[in-house]
């Protein structure tokens, strides 16, 4: 099943325009962590970002959330930066700590001898 030229050419040019839209967003997240963090949280983020990039999206995701609700007021130092972080640990272990036990029914099926237990 051989693709045509032209189809594998649209094809790379459309994962190379995902790319740059990619890249395009990195860059102005970038951006807005320069304007509305501090240095040394800055450092914190790039520090979580390095270890758990997830973790640290999910943090630039909030901040950027909160500028668009008007919530923050001037820069983020490294400190609110750790209380953001801790609030939203909080909100992730609570949803994490739910656990549903399903225990085994007991069924007829099982052939367990107790009277002839070799131990």
């Amino acid at each position: 099943a051989k693709m045509d030229p032209q189809k594998m050419q649209e094809q790379m040019q459309k994962q190379q325009e995902a790319v740059q839209k990619q890249e395009m967003v990195r860059e102005q997240r970038a951006a807005v962590m320069q304007q509305v963090l501090e240095n040394d949280a800055r450092i914190r983020l790039s520090n979580i970002a390095a270890v758990k990039p997830e973790k640290a999206a999910q943090l630039e995701n909030i901040i950027i959330g909160n500028m668009q609700r008007g919530t923050i007021n001037g820069k983020i130092n490294e400190s609110q930066l750790i209380d953001l972080l801790n609030q939203f640990s909080e909100k992730e272990s609570e949803a994490a700590s739910k656990v549903d036990f399903k225990r085994k029914a007991f069924d007829s099926d099982d052939d367990l001898d107790l009277d002839n237990l070799d131990l």
